[in-house]
């Protein structure tokens, strides 16, 4: 997999699976840092399809010599979450709760899909072929 990955594009690889910094990878990658540059070259990188592949690979192989799973990750979490409750500490609660929920992917929006009848759809394609002038007069009653 790595033969794919160009030299920088290895050496962001690997950096940015120490800490998960972006920018930083960028630039101890050879990338320009200059006016948010490594910023942008980060976001870029981390939407190559071979570069996230890398990633992962690379977190699943520490993730194997560390014999960590997902599931004992979760737990730890839990636990700090539960004793951050005990202790009354409810901005270290949030933060297990935060860390909890994007590990099952819980922070992203909602997506929901709804099921149309054949004659809804048509209406649906109806309106979204009318200008923006003609549902407003629709919206007004006058259309």
């Amino acid at each position: 997999m790595n033969g794919s990955l160009s030299p920088r594009q290895l050496r962001f690889v690997q950096s940015y699976c120490i800490d998960l910094n972006g920018s930083r990878a960028a630039r101890e990658a050879g990338y320009s840092a200059a006016s948010g540059a490594d910023a942008v070259s980060a976001c870029r990188l981390l939407r190559v399809a071979k570069v996230k592949a890398a990633i992962q690979a690379q977190q699943q192989a520490k993730a194997q010599e560390l014999e960590l799973t997902r599931q004992d990750v979760i737990s730890a979490i839990l636990g700090g979450v539960q004793m951050a409750r005990s202790q009354g500490d409810p901005g270290n609660l949030i933060k297990g709760w935060l860390a909890v929920s994007r590990l099952l992917g819980l922070d992203q929006p909602e997506v929901v899909k709804r099921v149309i009848s054949a004659s809804g759809e048509r209406l649906r394609q109806k309106f979204e072929g009318l200008s923006t002038e003609e549902l407003l007069e629709i919206a007004a009653g006058r259309g």
